[in-house]
């Protein structure tokens, strides 16, 4: 485990080079802010220069470790599996503590998962394959994530969320009952 979003560091990668054959390196990255640089930043080539372990990130973001377990980091999430791929790494974990009956935890899970089975999937199409089936179909599946990105929500948005729920199946029923319940301590909050 190498903490301390150091991935980017190769010259203080040296004394990995000891572990022995079959090691995994777990490096972590602990905050939005480092992603963005790991993905303006890593290439192939700074790969190629890491020791010759398998190579894995680690993901904080979405966790109560940054607090953000109830914040949307999907497309986030999805931009940094896609890097993983690109650059040659060798897979991504997720530091995922809360359950995914928290639906926008749920989509950070999903979003992690998708990608990493399937790199060159887009972002609608995540929404539409792999969410829609979940939240009564692609509309819906999109709705829900626009409340989730909203950063303000309205006494509207709790009214809509109550009919979409109404409207639901068994399917989708408990992720709608979890949504209007998340809105509706939003709009407590304000």
């Amino acid at each position: 485990e190498c903490y301390f979003d150091s991935i980017l560091d190769t010259a203080d990668h040296a004394p990995l080079r000891a572990l022995p054959e079959g090691s995994i390196l777990q490096f972590t990255n602990r905050e939005q802010k480092y992603l963005q640089r790991f993905l303006n930043e890593m290439t192939p080539e700074k790969v190629a220069a890491m020791p010759p372990h398998a190579k894995v990130l680690r993901t904080h973001i979405g966790s109560q470790w940054n607090d953000h377990r109830r914040k949307l980091v999907a497309r986030d999430l999805s931009a940094m599996v896609k890097k993983v791929a690109e650059v040659g790494m060798d897979g991504v974990t997720l530091f995922g503590e809360v359950s995914a009956t928290s639906v926008v935890n749920e989509i950070n899970y999903l979003s992690v998962a998708a990608f990493a089975d399937a790199p060159a999937l887009t972002w609608d199409g995540f929404v539409a394959r792999t969410l829609g089936p979940l939240f009564g179909g692609e509309c819906q599946a999109a709705k829900c994530i626009e409340f989730l990105e909203k950063t303000t929500v309205t006494a509207g948005d709790l009214h809509e969320a109550k009919a979409i729920l109404h409207a639901s199946d068994e399917r989708s029923y408990r992720r709608w009952l979890w949504m209007v319940e998340h809105l509706y301590q939003r709009l407590r909050r304000t």
